[in-house]
This record gives C-alpha cells, structure tokens and sequence, in this order.
C-alpha cells in the first residue's frame, strides 16, 4: 500500500449469527445476537443500542468472551470494533472461519476462505 494509510478492514465480516449476550456500563446483560462479524469487529443486534464510545463486553456461542467499544448505531443494532490483543485476534479469525465453513456444509480441511 502507498501512503494511503492503513487498510480499514484488515479481517473481513461474513454474515453469521451467533446467539450471546452482552453487557454496557449499566452493567445489564441483554441477550442479542451477530448479524455479521469479524475479527475486529460485530454488529450486534440487541434490546438495547449502546452509545457510541460505550465500552461492551459480549459472550457469543461458539466464540466466547469479546470486549470493544460501540462506533456507530443503526436501525437494527450497532457496530462494535473489537479491542482484543493480536493473538487473540488471530484465534478469533480462525473460529470464524470454521464457523463459516461449518454454515457451508464443508470440511474445514477442505474449504478455502
């Protein structure tokens, strides 16, 4: 890349939902669900949308523990960027795509992403 700045989406969102939960400052647990994701970032369709800057932390099926802040709000939900260490990042990217392969029907060994 020249001089353009960083990528904006260094991991791609894939529509999946997984079902969760997810806790705002107020500290109450409202269950919700992904309506896409990736590994840095989520929208999350909840009973409550979060305010922008809001931290979040969320418990999603198959994936676990996320922690990021709200950045934008939409008419179903609101997005998340994801503040998770490089690591964690990777793994999180990992466990998409085989969930995504799984949605698919295809071997994990076998299908490229």
């Amino acid at each position: 890349m020249t001089g353009s700045g960083p990528e904006r989406r260094r991991y791609r969102r894939v529509a999946l939902t997984l079902g969760g939960r997810y806790m705002l400052t107020d500290r109450h647990e409202y269950d919700c669900q992904t309506i896409d994701i990736s590994a840095s970032g989520a929208a999350i369709s909840g009973a409550i949308k979060g305010d922008i800057g809001e931290r979040i932390v969320a418990y999603f099926d198959h994936i676990g523990r996320i922690e990021g802040m709200v950045v934008r709000q939409f008419g179903r939900g609101f997005a998340v960027e994801l503040r998770v260490p490089a690591p964690k990042r990777d793994r999180l990217n990992l466990q998409i795509e085989s969930l995504v392969k799984q949605k698919l029907g295809e071997s994990p060994a076998t299908a490229s992403f």
